[in-house]
């Protein structure tokens, strides 16, 4: 079958979790034996790859269309699929050859990454998160019936239907990836010692909680422990965090590294004693994997859909009040050696449900009936 996967950014980009997210999904696809073509901007590329031509990767075919660029492929690739994937909610232009691709009997998946929760719809103010509310609205109600929707959660599967309408069509499944290659013995510390944030300097990461429940936390206090955040430094919300820092006399307990990528950050990763994801909302969470094939423990907030990490024993799913945060964080750092060796052992096997390469069945169940 043939397979066309639009995206926004894509992979090497890192603009955030469905960069990535979408590439391990083509990779799992053309690894079944699917044609799969993907269609993506250039953002956040920087120059890692041409421009407006087609090139292989990982088994499939994908294009990074210049600003500007691109229309005529999106056409030409629209009639030439089978299946189309749209990844992220989609503009009006995307609308409108949804209804023309609908009409001509095939299949459409949607699915939108998150961008239903009501903090990312309303992360630019107000008015402008109205419009897109009674955007999506008018979609659920001209053709929502006739898309088949993917959530990555069962609570992005509810926003799901709030949104679109409450007999709509939703298929779950997690942001299956290609586990990275776990970190030798031989190149860790063995210290396990500090704490990591990894992702988007954003106001609904909620770095400012996580920060404040450090200031709150005796165990990070009162030790050497230090807080890593790898993140993309540039901003106002950056310059909130460094400013509240200093305030709160952590310029010596928290360490702003940049963008980390590959071998570097899968290090700082297998070496840090636990990551933390305090978000308003995700509706997944790439990095816990991540962190849970190195054997790292994680600390979630309940706006992310990792409760089973409590039900793994491989960390714990908490409030993103600081005070509950900080109450965590303490556990996590008096955590005794054999118990948080177990918790070590136990993210490492959770981490294995994730495998893209093993977990295709429920995509393939919807694209081929």
């Amino acid at each position: 079958m043939k397979i066309l996967i639009t995206t926004g950014s894509f992979y090497p980009a890192q603009e955030g979790g469905p960069t990535n997210a979408v590439y391990w999904l083509a990779s799992g696809l053309a690894h079944c034996g699917y044609d799969v073509h993907v269609v993506a901007s250039s953002k956040g590329l920087s120059g890692q790859m041409p421009l407006d031509t087609w090139q292989e990767l990982n088994g499939f075919r994908v294009i990074y269309n210049s600003p500007g660029k691109g229309e005529d492929i999106l056409h030409t690739e629209i009639g030439w699929s089978e299946c189309l994937i749209r990844s992220g909610v989609c503009v009006i232009k995307a609308h409108l050859s949804n209804l023309k691709y609908l009409k001509s009997g095939r299949k459409l998946i949607l699915s939108p990454r998150g961008e239903v929760f009501f903090p990312a719809i309303f992360h630019k103010g107000k008015v402008f998160g109205l419009l897109k509310f009674v955007f999506f609205k008018i979609m659920g109600l001209l053709y929502g019936n006739r898309i088949i929707y993917h959530g990555t959660s069962e609570e992005e599967k509810e926003q799901i239907q709030k949104i679109f309408g409450r007999k709509r069509s939703v298929f779950t499944a997690p942001n299956y990836m290609i586990i990275p290659d776990y970190i030798n013995d031989s190149d860790r510390t063995g210290e396990y010692k500090d704490l990591i944030y990894v992702g988007r300097i954003a106001p609904i990461k909620a770095l400012d909680k996580l920060i404040k429940a450090l200031s709150l936390s005796k165990a990070f206090l009162d030790s050497s422990v230090r807080l890593h955040i790898l993140g993309e430094c540039k901003g106002d919300h950056y310059d909130l965090l460094t400013q509240m820092i200093d305030q709160l006399n952590l310029n010596d307990k928290v360490v702003f590294h940049g963008v980390v990528t590959g071998r570097d950050k899968d290090l700082l990763i297998a070496n840090s004693r636990c990551l933390i994801l305090a978000s308003e909302s995700e509706n997944f969470g790439n990095v816990v994997i991540e962190a849970l094939a190195q054997g790292t423990p994680v600390i979630a907030s309940k706006g992310t859909p990792w409760s089973e990490l409590e039900d793994k024993d491989a960390g714990f799913w908490v409030s993103n009040k600081p005070q509950d945060l900080s109450s965590a964080i303490d556990t996590m750092i008096q955590m005794d050696e054999v118990q948080y060796q177990e918790h070590r052992k136990n993210a490492y096997r959770y981490s294995k449900m994730f495998d893209v390469y093993s977990n295709m069945d429920v995509w393939r169940l919807i694209i081929d009936n």
